[in-house]
């Protein structure tokens, strides 16, 4: 080579590796100016905790509460655990109307919207097929969950919730494939026993809100008897369209309406032996989509049925002076459909589609206890989705009807099988955590012109982390976690225009791979909770949109053809602190989220990271029946922009304005009543999440009416 080229090349390499090093310095620096500052945060609360007195009497334990399930299959203390948890207490779970708002105030939690009827949560920059949604210990995912937002945790309904857990930056070992970002744990109602031959209860529970935009009602029943107990409930809620803040007003359309029953059974007649009998089901409908309607030159754009049945038996069995302490099969099936309609403007052709997943599984856990210091956790589990299809588009001005390919091939069938092994073992001071899971995949998969496919693609996992107690209420902790998401239907069959581009099929894709690295510190005790974790979570093999053809062409119906390929590696790291205060009669909670996303690949931000965010919460205790609650929310200004985000219509190209959000709430309990007085957006602010397709609620005034019997 010419001696100027070669001085051409190294100049140019200087430059190149001159831009990396001040891009990475830049980078270190932004997370570093967040870890200090949630550090200082976290110390001023600590700091004002010792200067105001506070009895015996008005301080309530928190590490004894703190009993979380998620991280180890199995019950074990907050403070044991070498991964950041969230946990949602009784006023969260209370002061909003549905599952997804529900998490507003939960660390690490970013609650995207594409529309009234949904609810995304985003876990350390990933939501989607790229977090899990787990029920009961069952698998809510399946195989047609979409990158990137979607609205099934909104198919849980509030009024069935006992308690939520975020598991962040885990879960692959512990529950399989989508748990790059973390695990949403939820845990439904249970019916309780009585201590007398027979016992009755009943709650009927209603919520309204001003400007028309809730009517809501829920009954519930407990028959109980003394080893045999049955839980019934029942909702239906009437939302209307949502009043935003500032001068924006109503967005319509955004209305829907929805019903639920829940059914659980539950008999302990044989000792040591729990049987649950359990279904739900959850209808919602005519649930537009209201950025398509608005923006999208659409007529109407709407999801006629969206509906979510689920049913199973668990078995329980507790043994007593054995190595093997509790044994739980769970075995059912469920069923989740999706029927959508739209029709544009201007335009004679109403287009119906109908997807329809059905899915049995059977999950095995056995915990097992090795003398006082190791704790096992292990199991199999069996998933089978069978995905049904289809696509009617209809010519109103002829009545002409043509039968077209569904979004979906139909008839697609997708089997995962896995084996787990969860342990923790205690050396000292120390607390040592070790797992695997090995999961295989058959995916079949008949699509004309492409004639029967079947794929198998298969992950392996593990997970390393340790607990150092500096105290009984203190610990540090560091993670080494791999995760991975194998591609399921929708990554592998769409076909179809999916937001604003054209999708067709891609079947040789291969699992998305992660790296979670992450370190933290935690204090649990009589007076206050702190949480405090930095993470680094590395993907590769990421499954991303590539421009395309599609018989030959490169767009159809005015729409760019995109393919699914795995192509892309990023890097995703960020810093979540969380503290809780019990200052006498007044409880002070806040939380700290920063996340930052760059694609390793393209050299460009990740697409839809949220910005800085968190929450305030003070809630003070009145008296025995009276209490009242401030919350502030608030977030960042995000205009760091993938391309992909300036093109995205729910976004802003210029970015998304940071926000600031008051709420505040007055309960009211005494006897057999339960009083909840609301005020949303004290100030009216017009704001939105980033990444939403609406903006949030405006001035609202709800009330929540509580009777039991």
């Amino acid at each position: 080579m010419p001696v100027k080229a070669q001085k051409i090349n190294k100049n140019t390499m200087n430059r190149f590796t001159q831009k990396i090093n001040k891009n990475t310095m830049n980078r270190f620096i932004i997370f570093i100016n967040c870890l200090v500052k949630s550090i200082v945060f976290s110390f001023i609360f600590l700091f004002n905790t010792f200067l105001v007195f506070s009895t015996e009497d008005t301080i309530k334990s928190f590490s004894k509460s703190d009993i979380v399930v998620s991280a180890k299959r199995d019950k074990r203390p907050l403070l044991d655990i070498p991964y950041s948890i969230s946990l949602i207490d009784n006023h969260q779970l209370n002061n909003n109307n549905n599952t997804p708002d529900i998490l507003k105030t939960a660390t690490g939690a970013w609650v995207q919207k594409t529309n009234l009827g949904g609810g995304s949560i985003f876990l350390r920059g990933l939501t989607g097929n790229q977090s899990l949604i787990m029920i009961d210990g069952i698998r809510l995912n399946n195989s047609t969950f979409r990158y990137g937002p979607n609205q099934y945790l909104n198919t849980i309904p509030q009024s069935n919730l006992n308690k939520i857990e975020l598991l962040r930056g885990s879960g692959s070992v512990q529950y399989g494939s989508d748990a790059i970002g973390g695990v949403i744990y939820i845990q439904t109602k249970n019916p309780h026993f009585s201590d007398k031959d027979f016992t009755a209860n009943a709650v009927i529970h209603s919520r309204f809100m001003t400007s028309d935009i809730e009517k809501t009602l829920n009954a519930e029943t407990n028959l109980a008897f003394k080893k045999t107990a049955v839980l019934l409930g029942f909702n239906y809620s009437d939302f209307g369209d949502l009043l935003a803040g500032g001068n924006i007003g109503y967005q319509r359309p955004t209305n829907y309406k929805q019903n639920s029953v829940n059914f659980k059974f539950l008999t302990n007649v044989i000792d040591l032996l729990d049987i649950y009998l359990c279904y739900q089901n959850v209808n919602q409908f005519n649930v537009p989509l209201y950025h398509k309607v608005v923006l999208e030159n659409y007529e109407f754009n709407k999801m006629d049925l969206q509906a979510r049945n689920l049913s199973y038996l668990s078995i329980n069995y507790a043994f007593e002076n054995s190595f093997t302490k509790n044994i739980n099969l769970k075995a059912g099936f469920s069923e989740s459909k999706e029927n959508r309609s739209k029709k544009l403007n201007n335009k004679s052709t109403l287009t119906e589609e109908k997807d329809r997943v059905n899915t049995f599984f059977s999950i095995l856990n056995i915990i097992s206890k090795v003398g006082n210091n190791i704790n096992i956790s292990s199991g199999a589990e069996i998933y089978y989705d069978n995905v049904f299809s289809t696509r009617k588009d209809l010519d109103l001005s002829n009545n002409n009807i043509k039968i077209l390919r569904g979004l979906y091939p139909d008839n697609s069938k997708f089997l995962s099988k896995a084996i787990y092994f969860l342990s923790e073992i205690k050396i000292d001071k120390f607390l040592v955590d070790l797992g695997f899971r090995y999961n295989d995949f058959n995916i079949k998969i008949e699509e004309s012109p492409f004639g029967k496919i079947e794929i198998k693609p298969s992950a392996f996992v593990y997970n390393a982390g340790v607990v150092y107690k500096l105290a009984e209420d203190k610990s540090l902790f560091a993670a080494l976690n791999t995760a991975f998401r194998s591609p399921n239907i929708d990554d592998l069959g769409t076909i179809g225009i999916v937001d604003f581009r054209y999708e067709v099929p891609s079947y040789s894709l291969k699992p998305e791979k992660a790296l979670v690295q992450e370190v933290g510190f935690k204090i649990s005790n009589n007076l206050f909770h702190l949480s405090i974790s930095l993470f680094n979570n590395f993907l590769s093999d990421i499954i991303t949109r590539k421009t395309s053809t599609y018989n030959g062409k490169d767009s159809i119906d005015g729409f760019r053809v995109y393919k699914k390929e795995n192509v892309a590696k990023s890097i995703i790291y960020g810093s979540e602190t969380d503290i809780r205060l019990l200052l006498g009669k007044l409880t002070v909670s806040a939380n700290f989220s920063y996340t930052y996303g760059q694609n390793i690949s393209t050299g460009e931000p990740m697409r839809r990271i949220p910005p800085l965010f968190g929450s305030l919460v003070l809630n003070f205790k009145i008296n025995d029946n009276f209490s009242a609650s401030l919350e502030n929310l608030f977030a960042g200004k995000q205009n760091r922009l993938a391309p992909e985000d300036k093109s995205d219509n729910r976004i802003n190209p210029n970015g998304t304005p940071g926000w600031f959000v008051l709420n505040s709430y007055l309960y009211y309990s005494l006897n057999h009543l339960d009083l909840i007085l609301g005020l949303y957006n004290l100030f009216n602010a017009e704001y939105r999440y980033h990444g939403s397709g609406i903006d949030a609620i405006g001035r609202s005034v709800f009330l929540s009416i509580k009777l039991f019997y």
